[in-house]
């Protein structure tokens, strides 16, 4: 099956800066909503420690912002590394690369399931 998503740009669409609370929506192009970064401020929330504070939240957001580029580079650059590295066996980083693109596809697979 083959995995489609939003194409890319993705943007950061707007920074909503709440009492204590923020929130980062992800856009492509001026309509279509990706997703919401939520943050606390202190990283705190209703006195629990451990959520993402503002630094965190703006990072995260320009993560996912670049997602669909990571995803394309990561791909290709399997490629170019297995034609590379023939059959001398795959370096760490293939393999890391390689897992992070099964996990895209596994959770892909997961999700489909629950519709």
């Amino acid at each position: 099956m083959e995995l489609k998503y939003t194409s890319s740009p993705w943007r950061v669409g707007s920074l909503l800066d709440m009492e204590r609370m923020y929130h980062i929506f992800i856009r492509a192009g001026d309509h279509i909503s990706i997703g919401r970064i939520d943050g606390y401020e202190n990283g705190m929330r209703c006195g629990i420690s451990g959520h993402p504070d503002r630094n965190e939240t703006i990072a995260n957001a320009a993560i996912m912002t670049t997602a669909p580029e990571l995803f394309e580079a990561c791909c290709d650059m399997r490629i170019t590394i297995l034609e590379l590295m023939g059959d001398m066996g795959k370096p760490l980083s293939l393999l890391r690369g390689e897992s992070a693109i099964a996990k895209v596809n596994n959770l892909f697979c997961e999700l489909r399931k629950v519709d």
